[in-house]
């Protein structure tokens, strides 16, 4: 990013931003972008909302990026992207790098550009970080000491909207590579989150809308299991026998409980009556209870289908060998409903 200019544009109130992107090595111009400006990359318009809006539409061909305050609301204007104070150098250029270079990305879930501070634990007890992006399945992080690759690692996600305190979470080390901006954070670590609870969930899901403006790649959409039958060959596919399940079942979403209509059930997933408030990649907690007075046996899962009036075939996620057994013999105890309603879903492993 070292060829691309930055135009500050502000009545001084972002000094910080310009001597902490000067720091960095990045350079950094004051004032409107220059007539006569011939650079190698494309321009970037930095800046308090206001001012970035104003001028953008004067300068068609640069990037437009507003700084705004780390609780100040979403805002509305059009620009190509927003990021929270405090600005950190590695946060931005990878915002830029995926506005400058549009494309698919191999993740299924969006990332946003964060660059807050934070702490994580490793073997080797804990760690100043900063987190550079984050998604529901991990994020990026820059640290002080490496941490080595397949090891468990402990972040303190920053509050968010709603949240008084940080949350705990835990994953597993995925790369471990230098930093570009070297010290005091010389090493750039991937993380991949693993066996997150609901309420880790709703923790990210409640970041990722709070840092919505610096959403990096567009992420692509998950494969539904039409589209993984289609495309995967017979060998790879398993067969879960599917009973009729035709009761309420209990779902706890981001926004509070819901009451979903079930139509069948299988150890794989689970189908349930249209509903207008799930939609593709939607993820929920279900408690499955098949007797009276019995103890629900709580699942998460995903919204991968939908039939339209057939249904939507939800799939149950991080399903370990004691809940599949329990949920088999929860399945023995419901009417059987022939060979005829196999229901074919992606292996899980």
């Amino acid at each position: 990013m070292q060829d691309r200019w930055i135009w500050l544009v502000d009545d001084g109130e972002l000094e910080d931003v310009r001597f902490t992107l000067e720091a960095a090595g990045l350079p950094v111009q004051r004032g409107p972008i220059d007539p006569g400006w011939r650079g190698s990359g494309q321009p970037v318009l930095l800046g308090s909302l206001a001012r970035v809006a104003d001028l953008r539409e004067q300068y068609p061909g640069a990037l437009s990026i507003a700084v705004i305050a780390s609780d100040e609301r979403a805002p509305r204007l059009p620009l190509d992207g927003w990021i929270r104070r405090p600005l950190h150098p590695f946060a931005l250029a990878a915002l830029l790098e995926a506005l400058s270079h549009p494309g698919a990305d191999r993740r299924w879930a969006p990332r946003v550009a964060v660059g807050a501070a934070t702490r994580v634990w490793t073997r080797h007890g804990f760690r100043r970080a900063t987190l550079v992006d984050l998604s529901q399945s991990g994020g990026r992080f820059l640290c002080e000491t490496p941490v080595e690759v397949g090891s468990r690692m402990l972040v303190w996600l920053p509050p968010a909207p709603g949240f008084r305190w940080p949350r705990r979470i835990g994953g597993r080390v995925l790369r471990c590579e230098p930093n570009a901006w070297e010290r005091p954070m010389p090493h750039a670590v991937a993380l991949a989150f693993t066996s997150l609870p609901l309420a880790s969930r709703r923790r990210l899901q409640a970041l990722l809308l709070h840092h919505a403006g610096a959403r990096l790649v567009p992420a692509r959409p998950r494969p539904s299991d039409a589209l993984t039958m289609r495309v995967v060959a017979p060998a790879e596919r398993r067969r879960y026998e599917r009973r009729p399940y035709d009761r309420r079942v209990i779902a706890q979403r981001p926004d509070g409980p819901v009451v979903l209509r079930a139509r069948d059930l299988s150890v794989a997933g689970l189908r349930i009556e249209p509903d207008e408030g799930l939609r593709l990649g939607s993820e929920l907690s279900l408690a499955i209870q098949v007797r009276p007075g019995t103890t629900p046996l709580v699942l998460d899962a995903r919204v991968t289908r939908d039939d339209g009036p057939a249904g939507m075939v939800m799939q149950f996620e991080g399903l370990d060998l004691r809940r599949r057994d329990h949920l088999a013999k929860m399945l023995r105890d419901l009417p059987d409903a022939g060979q005829a309603n196999a229901e074919l879903l992606p292996a899980d492993g």
